[in-house]
């Protein structure tokens, strides 16, 4: 490690981003060697022989968003763990089946799909033994595509409002965490941050999907609350 009259001196021949860059990736190293650190004292209290565990529990998840029927789509999302820390995620929604409260008339499709990398293990208040492998923080990795249709607010009210199709798609990275209840029911809280594209009429922000991806602004976000069962 440099002491600070060294990095004073390497500030002489380095410019500023240079020396910030050395800083950060010292204490990335020293918080890594800490987790590590950390991870061999909670192996040794709880022993590995107990992943065991994980073989009797439910690996599939249904879940229902529960924030998208507040703005026009209704979305279903199914979860199998392929092993402990890992799963796969697929999300169907119905734009139009939900809310309309922006009185567009939407009607079109949303998919998505993921890949988690689950904080393993995770262990119960007592430290006694593992959780279900569902359950902890997660970063997920994910694709996301949306086809819809939406009237037009230029037309005659007479002859009716043309529809506008729009067909977007999202390369997001999600970071959140779920919760299994009592081995049987589960909470999924997530925000996502990626980058939006395709093809739109104007600038409309809300693809159901995600929102974002606008043409001089293609940031998408997403963010969501989903509740089910595991099985």
């Amino acid at each position: 490690m440099f002491n600070t009259y060294q990095l004073l001196i390497l500030g002489s021949f380095m410019n500023r981003k240079c020396v910030i860059i050395l800083i950060l990736t010292c204490f990335s190293i020293a918080s890594f060697a800490q987790d590590q650190t950390i991870k061999a004292i909670n192996d040794s209290i709880v022993p590995a022989a107990n992943y065991s565990q994980y073989e009797l529990q439910h690996k599939n998840a249904f879940k229902m968003g529960f924030l998208t029927t507040l703005f026009g789509a209704t979305s279903f999302t199914y979860e199998r763990s392929l092993k402990p820390s890992k799963s796969l995620e697929a999300t169907v929604g119905i734009i139009g089946l939900g809310l309309d409260v922006a009185g567009t008339n939407p009607s079109g499709l949303f998919l998505k799909f993921g890949y988690k990398f689950i904080k393993i293990p995770n262990r119960n208040a007592q430290r006694t033994h593992l959780k279900h492998l569902l359950d902890g923080s997660y970063i997920r990795p994910e694709i996301s595509f949306s086809n819809y249709s939406v009237n037009s607010n230029l037309g005659d009210p007479q002859s009716g409002f043309p529809k506008l199709t729009n067909k977007m798609y999202a390369l997001m990275v999600n970071a959140g965490k779920q919760w299994i209840l009592d081995n049987r029911f589960l909470i999924d809280w997530f925000v996502g941050l990626g980058y939006g594209n395709g093809q739109i009429h104007k600038d409309m922000a809300m693809h159901y999907a995600f929102i974002g991806g606008v043409t001089d602004f293609p940031v998408a976000i997403s963010t969501g609350i989903r509740i089910g069962v595991v099985f």
